[in-house]
């Protein structure tokens, strides 16, 4: 049985470019977001990645 795919849409925001932004993150960059849930800080884990994208 072939895996159903998901579709989403990423937006790639440059946070120094936006004060709010910086001053809520600041030295947590990159931070990777689904919605308000923080899904990562820092860098990305690819473990955490693929398990987020098969229950997406």
């Amino acid at each position: 049985m072939a895996a159903a795919l998901a579709t989403f849409t990423v937006e790639i925001i440059d946070v120094d470019t936006n004060e709010g932004l910086a001053q809520e993150y600041g030295l947590l960059i990159p931070v990777v977001l689904d919605g308000d849930n923080e899904l990562f800080r820092y860098g990305m884990d690819t473990i955490k990645l693929e398990q987020w994208l098969e229950n997406c």
